[in-house]
């Protein structure tokens, strides 16, 4: 503003540039506005005045989720796009010819699948969200055609899936799926909801629901995901409770434990490993879970190294690996108690019944869970388990029974459990009662075959 009153040039420019902003914007507000659907939802500023968990990002408001950002709401769900090949014939009770299994990389879990999906006569194709180290040491199975990964992590954008979706269609358009099979929700089943395939079978690897899905963006994932899902599997109820509460149609969910092959996995010792560590006569635990955070590998090291200064028979066998890795090398190195501890990294699929042979307790501290495999796994071994007391591991230990539960993240209580095992003598009978569980409850070749029942379900077959 000039001395005089009157505005100068730069305030002119700036108000001309405010006028134009002004106009823009009420431009958008009106394109906005038309976008919403009737009954009220718009607001008379053009702000969107719904809950926002009811919110969905309208044409010209593709910025409201950064997620979703340049697609402005999935793609609505297209039978004619994607159809079911004619002559198709069936597997059982309507399975099909040919399935998708999309998954994050590939470990013991995929492998499991993939060998049971070809030995049921289904034509699979097997597609990795992403390259890189795999956790399973064995190959695809025959008959399996692997696809490249879809991620080649050349984009900014890619940590988002958003630049994925594109590349996943083309997929799809190319290997023209009866059913997509896909897991984890929000990094594999959300992208192909995105597509708009209309027979989805999302598959929750417990954490996803459970933890990631909590609150945020993990949340609006796997809403949006669960919601273009035509068959929901999971793995215990606590993750079936938690698919409801997205909306599921209770009548559309499959639950299964994943369970264990029960002749490789069965109580014996292994003396031999023993011998080679210098452990005769030693109490030893085991823990196979990843060193992840949510995993509570922190909470069984702290207990164990709590429980062994006291007990001097005490062992403990630390498998696996993670990002808490540097934190759990510093810590056993400090504590003067490495040579009581054996840290044998990840373990192939076929030495894991050496390791449960060689353990007289199974324990795990994770902080959520579903059916963990490694429990049922221990448990077929004939070994009692120290778990945290959470919905996965309330389905399978009963305290007393055939093992004991701790609260999560509570070192002092497992710390006291450790202590009582090494001179507990009822560990036998807690491991036969165990054992019992795991060939009533977990027999792997008993539930895989609901996989094809749920395929059925997916085809729009009987509920």
């Amino acid at each position: 503003m000039a001395r005089d009153g009157r505005p100068n040039a730069g305030t002119r420019a700036g108000a001309r540039f405010a006028g134009q902003a002004h106009r823009r914007q009420r431009g958008r507000d009106v394109r906005r506005a038309a976008a919403l659907p009737a009954g009220g939802a718009g607001h008379p500023d053009g702000r969107d005045s719904r809950p926002r968990r009811d919110r969905r990002s309208a044409a010209g408001d593709a910025g409201r989720y950064p997620a979703v950002r340049g697609r402005s709401r999935p793609r609505p769900a297209c039978p004619a796009r994607h159809p079911r090949r004619r002559g198709a014939p069936l597997v059982d009770a309507g399975g099909v010819v040919r399935v998708l299994y999309f998954s994050d990389g590939y470990g013991p879990h995929d492998h499991r699948f993939l060998a049971h999906l070809q030995a049921s006569g289904l034509e699979v194709f097997f597609l990795r969200r992403q390259p890189g180290p795999v956790a399973e040491s064995r190959p695809v199975p025959d008959g399996v055609r692997l696809l490249d990964p879809l991620d080649s992590g050349d984009g900014r954008r890619r940590r988002l899936g958003v630049a994925l979706v594109d590349r996943l269609q083309a997929i799809l358009d190319a290997v023209r799926p009866d059913v997509v099979h896909a897991g984890p929700v929000q990094r594999c089943a959300w992208l192909v909801a995105q597509t708009g395939f209309p027979r989805l079978a999302t598959m929750s690897w417990g954490s996803d629901l459970l933890d990631e899905a909590r609150f945020g963006l993990g949340r609006h994932l796997a809403r949006e995901a669960l919601a273009r899902t035509a068959v929901f599997l999971g793995d215990c109820d606590a993750v079936r409770r938690s698919a409801i509460r997205f909306g599921v149609d209770p009548r559309r969910i499959v639950i299964f434990p994943w369970g264990v092959d029960l002749d490789r996995f069965r109580p014996s010792t292994s003396p031999e490993t023993r011998r080679r560590l210098g452990w005769n006569g030693a109490r030893v635990a085991l823990c196979l879970r990843s060193w992840e955070p949510r995993y509570g590998v922190d909470t069984v090291l702290e207990a164990f190294l709590t429980a062994a200064r006291d007990n001097p028979s005490l062992r403990l066998i630390l498998a696996g690996d993670g990002p808490l890795r540097p934190w759990v090398i510093e810590r056993v190195e400090a504590s003067g108690l490495a040579d009581r501890i054996w840290m044998p990294g990840y373990v192939a699929y076929d030495d894991l019944p050496t390791l449960y042979h060689t353990a007289d307790v199974y324990v795990s501290a994770s902080h959520c869970d579903g059916s963990s495999v490694s429990l049922l796994e221990a448990l077929a071994c004939g070994l009692p388990a120290f778990v945290s007391d959470i919905d996965g591991n309330r389905e399978w230990v009963e305290p007393g029974e055939n093992g004991e539960l701790f609260a999560p993240g509570d070192a002092a209580g497992l710390a006291r459990l450790l202590t009582a095992a090494a001179t507990d003598h009822r560990a036998a009978d807690l491991g036969r009662k165990g054992r019992a569980i795991a060939e009533a409850r977990a027999d792997w070749r008993r539930h895989a075959p609901q996989l094809v029942e749920a395929y059925a379900i997916a085809l729009g077959g009987e509920l």
